[in-house]
C-alpha cells in the first residue's frame, strides 16, 4: 500500500483534473485499506489513515460530484471511522 500511495500521490501533481481525480479516489482506497489492515495493532494509524482517506474522497467527489459509487465508498468509510472512535 505503501507503493500505491506514493504512486498516487505523485499523480495528484498532473494538470489533467481527470487524473487528480483518480489519483484521490486510488489514495482514497489504498488509505482505507492500508487502515483496515493495520487495525487490530494500531488503531491510531487507522484513525489517521480513515480520515485522510475521507479528504481524499470529498476532493474526488469535487471531480465528479455525481459519481454514486464515490460516494457510497465515502459513507462506508465514514461508517467505519465512526464506530472506530466509539470504541
Amino acid at each position: 500500500y505503501d507503493q500505491a500511495v506514493e504512486a498516487f500521490s505523485q499523480a495528484l501533481t498532473s494538470a489533467e483534473p481527470d487524473v487528480q481525480a483518480k489519483a484521490h479516489q486510488g489514495l482514497a482506497h489504498s488509505l482505507y485499506d492500508q487502515g483496515d489492515r493495520t487495525l487490530a495493532k494500531q488503531p491510531k494509524f487507522t484513525l489517521k489513515a480513515w480520515r485522510d482517506a475521507l479528504k481524499h474522497f470529498d476532493a474526488a467527489l469535487e471531480h465528479r460530484p455525481d459519481s454514486v459509487p464515490l460516494r457510497e465508498n465515502r459513507a462506508f468509510v465514514q461508517k467505519r471511522l465512526d464506530e472506530l472512535q466509539q470504541q
